[in-house]
């Protein structure tokens, strides 16, 4: 008998196969979202080798972000860098690591999570979004002034985002400004680095395009609190990562912060791997196999965390 529920007449119900001992799934979290159908397997052994060949497959929505913005930071020269390490909230992210978050996984927390409370519920499982995750996340260095996001203000400056013969702000195009901008224009520098953080990995939209809302005064943009305006875009599938508790083995997942810099996509096939259930549920890969650590083991805790080996993917205990 398989182990995987599929679709059928709207209803989740029970089927088998005899012959091949698997199910056909539609539509499963593709990149292009185009419809089509997939063979899961219902053995265990050959459903791990189908999650194993089908991650790959599963790129992280909108615009593959952390890639994009490692490849920018490796490709600016020395003294811009230094003017963001030294003025930016967001210096961190110019060591971003270029992960990618499977779809899968997205939908996921993103279906158990309230945003109105800023909390993960599935099952007995419970995470609190809060302000200190966002910093440790991110690595943004925060303060106490409020982040008021205002519409068609400093028009001059929203112009110089938007390249000639266009009417909205491309990334590529905004790119390319602060990799041209003069190494002297540090408001330019700054203020550029920040709006493309925001549009690529911190709130990263459907489109590539850059949000001109954020236009704050950039002489002290340590100062105003990013960890509150962003608290629910806290990249919630790395806190759910984090609190996953695995049997000490060879996988190692570096748990250092800020997170968005250690973290890797081997990271996440190893959860996906470890923490999807055999059950599709409505179309949709189940996570939530694992148990969860307690908060102060996570990185998000008062303890200070240890890294966790893993040598193969663990069965369900």
């Amino acid at each position: 008998m398989m182990d995987s529920p599929m679709m059928i007449g709207g209803k989740n119900e029970w089927a088998e196969n005899q012959n091949t001992n698997c199910v056909n799934l539609k539509k499963l979290s593709t990149c292009d979202n185009s419809d089509v159908v997939v063979t899961v397997p219902g053995n265990p052994e050959g459903w791990r080798r189908w999650l194993e060949e089908e991650i790959g497959h599963w790129c992280s929505k909108d615009r593959s972000a952390a890639k994009r913005l490692h490849t920018l930071a490796t490709e600016l020269v020395v003294p811009k860098r230094r003017i963001i390490e030294e003025q930016s909230a967001f210096r961190a992210l110019l060591d971003v690591s270029p992960f990618n978050i499977p779809n899968a996984l997205i939908d996921f927390v993103a279906a158990h999570t309230i945003p109105g409370l800023q909390e993960f519920k599935f099952h007995k499982k419970r995470i609190v979004f809060t302000r200190d995750m966002v910093k440790k996340v991110f690595g943004i260095r925060c303060g106490d002034r409020l982040v008021v996001q205002k519409k068609g203000e400093h028009p001059e400056l929203r112009q110089m985002y938007i390249e000639e013969g266009q009417s909205r702000p491309f990334i590529q195009y905004v790119v390319n400004l602060l990799k041209n901008c003069a190494v002297t224009d540090d408001l330019t520098i700054i203020r550029t680095w920040d709006l493309i953080c925001l549009a690529t990995v911190i709130n990263p939209g459907s489109a590539n395009l850059l949000s001109l809302d954020c236009m704050v005064d950039l002489r002290r943009t340590h100062e105003f609190a990013w960890d509150e305006h962003l608290l629910d875009l806290a990249m919630q599938e790395i806190v759910y990562m984090d609190h996953l508790e695995f049997p000490p083995n060879q996988h190692a997942i570096n748990y250092s912060i800020p997170r968005v810099c250690f973290v890797t996509s081997q990271d996440f096939k190893f959860i996906v791997l470890n923490d999807a259930d055999r059950k599709i549920m409505k179309n949709k890969i189940v996570f939530g196999r694992r148990p969860f650590l307690e908060l102060s083991n996570t990185p998000y805790g008062v303890a200070a965390s240890v890294n966790h080996h893993v040598d193969q993917p663990i069965e369900e205990p």
